[in-house]
C-alpha cells in the first residue's frame, strides 16, 4: 500500500451526474479549513482525454481551479475508500442520493458502501442544495452523553477549530427511552424541569464533557429537547438553519439500527458529517 502523503486530502467523488457536484462547494470551504487539497475522484473503465474527461464530470476547466482531478479504476466504493487512505484524506464529501430517490432507499449503493468500508468523516450533502457557497457559521451536535461520542466530539473539534460562529449541542430525550447502556454514560435528570439544582448541575457536567469544543473561538450552546432522536434533529437542524450536522455512527445500518442517522442524513436541509466510531458488526 502507498505511503500516504503528509498533506491532507479532501476526496470528492463525481459520477458525471449534476447531482453529484453539491459536493464540491463543502468539499472546496472544508479544504481551505484544513488546509487540504480537493481531490476530484472519478471512477472509469478506461483512460479519456482531458476535455473529454470534464465533460464526462460535468465541470468546466475554471471550476478545477485548486483542485487536482483523478481518473481511478475499479468498484466505484472500493475506488472512492482505497483514494482516502493513498491520500490522507481528512474528509469524504458526496451527494447523499444521486440518481437514487430518496423514497425508494435511504442511500445510494455506492454511498451506503463507502459508509461502512471506511473509517474516514463523510460529509453527505442532499441535492437539493444545489452548488451554492457554503461557509459553516452554525454547527450542530447531537450528543447523547454517552464516551463514545464525547470520542467523536474530539474528531469534530479538528473541523470546526478554526470557525467563529455557533456550535449547538442538542440532547434528545423521548418519553420511555432506554438511555444508553454504555458504561460512563451522562443520562438526564429524572425531572428535567428541576431548574433550581438538579438540571443546572447537569448541564454543567454535560458541557464540561465537551471540552474539545470549547476553545474553537465561536459560542457553545446546549438544548435540551423532548422527543425522538432523529426528528428532533431535523426539527432542530431545519429551523436553526443549520450549516453542517454532525453525527456519530457505530458502523451498522442493519434493520432498527441506526435510524438516528437514516433518518438525518434522509431529511436534513444542509450537509451531515457522519464521524464512525467503532468497526461494524458484520
Amino acid at each position: 500500500m502507498a505511503t500516504p502523503p503528509q498533506t491532507k486530502t479532501i476526496i470528492v467523488p463525481l459520477d458525471g451526474s449534476e447531482q453529484a457536484t453539491v459536493a464540491l462547494p463543502i468539499a472546496k470551504t472544508l479544504a481551505d479549513l484544513e488546509d487540504a487539497t480537493p481531490h476530484i475522484v472519478h471512477v472509469a473503465e478506461q483512460r479519456a482525454l482531458p476535455q473529454d474527461l470534464l465533460d464526462e464530470i460535468g465541470l468546466d476547466a475554471s471550476q478545477l481551479s485548486g483542485s487536482v482531478l483523478d481518473l481511478v479504476a475499479g468498484n466505484p466504493a472500493e475506488a472512492i475508500v482505497r483514494a482516502s487512505i493513498d491520500l490522507n484524506a481528512a474528509a469524504i464529501v458526496m451527494c447523499s442520493h444521486t440518481g437514487v430517490a430518496k423514497r425508494d432507499r435511504v442511500f445510494a449503493p455506492v454511498v451506503e458502501e463507502v459508509l461502512r468500508t471506511t473509517l474516514c468523516p463523510v460529509v453527505l450533502v442532499p441535492p437539493e442544495r444545489g452548488r451554492v457557497p457554503w461557509k459553516p457559521r452554525e454547527i450542530l451536535l447531537p450528543y447523547d452523553g454517552t464516551p463514545t461520542i464525547a470520542q467523536a466530539i474530539g474528531r469534530a473539534a479538528e473541523f470546526v477549530r478554526h470557525l467563529e460562529g455557533r456550535v449547538d449541542v442538542l440532547y434528545a430525550v423521548a418519553p420511555g427511552m432506554t438511555p444508553p447502556a454504555e458504561e460512563g454514560t451522562l443520562t438526564a435528570p429524572l425531572y428535567m424541569d428541576q431548574q433550581h439544582y438538579e438540571l443546572p448541575a447537569w448541564a454543567h457536567e454535560f458541557v464540561e464533557r465537551l471540552y474539545p469544543l470549547r476553545h474553537h473561538g465561536g459560542q457553545l450552546h446546549l438544548s435540551v429537547v423532548r422527543g425522538e432522536p432523529g426528528p428532533e434533529i431535523v426539527r432542530y437542524a431545519t429551523a436553526r438553519k443549520s450549516d453542517l450536522v454532525v453525527l456519530e455512527w457505530r458502523g451498522i445500518l442493519g434493520t432498527r439500527r441506526a435510524e438516528t442517522v437514516k433518518t438525518v442524513t434522509r431529511e436534513a436541509p444542509g450537509p451531515v458529517m457522519v464521524l464512525r466510531t467503532a468497526e461494524a458488526e458484520g
